[in-house]
């Protein structure tokens, strides 16, 4: 009984370093974030103003005069909701044979009586899109299609649903 006790011993201190380890790796794997570098296509904050207070007076001042109530102009969609849908479009559009993915970002209007609603109000939802079509792999057309920016060949990708819900400011927070 004693051997079995003394051999036992080594083989819990060892499960227990590797359990150690492994909880040290798993909590420094949440901290590294992958290809942190700032992307392509950013602005400044300047530059997001710029934009935004154009949209205001161009665009949303006409709305506004039309409308008798206020509508929101912005919109939040938490970060972790954001990259649980993309991971779930990458899964999906995988399984389907897609490739080259992006997001298309739709501004809609829930209609009257939509969720109770009394009056219409502006949304926004994103869906999936790809460059690359499945039916077209190992096809000559495929080969000879040029593009020239992000939106060119880009098609909504049908059998993945949308993503909506995101919070509407209101009143609108200004940039």
């Amino acid at each position: 009984m004693d051997f079995i006790k003394r051999a036992a011993l080594p083989i819990i201190a060892i499960l227990l370093t590797l359990v150690i380890i492994l909880g040290i790796r798993l909590s420094n794997c949440e901290n590294n974030i992958p290809n942190a570098e700032k992307p392509e296509g950013t602005i400044t904050k300047d530059q997001a103003n710029l934009l935004e207070e154009t949209y205001k007076t161009e665009r949303y001042a006409i709305i506004d005069s039309i409308i008798d109530y206020p509508d929101t102009r912005e919109f939040v969609f938490k970060l972790n909701r954001l990259k649980q849908y993309i991971a779930y479009v990458e899964s999906e559009a995988s399984e389907m044979g897609y490739s080259d993915l992006g997001m298309r970002i739709y501004l809609g209007a829930y209609p009257i009586g939509f969720d109770g609603n009394e009056k219409v109000y502006t949304t926004l939802f994103l869906t999936p899109t790809s460059g690359s079509d499945p039916t077209l792999q190992g096809s000559m057309n495929r080969t000879f299609q040029i593009n020239n920016n992000d939106h060119d060949g880009d098609d909504n990708i049908d059998g993945i649903d949308a993503l909506n819900y995101g919070s509407g400011g209101m009143p609108p927070k200004d940039y």
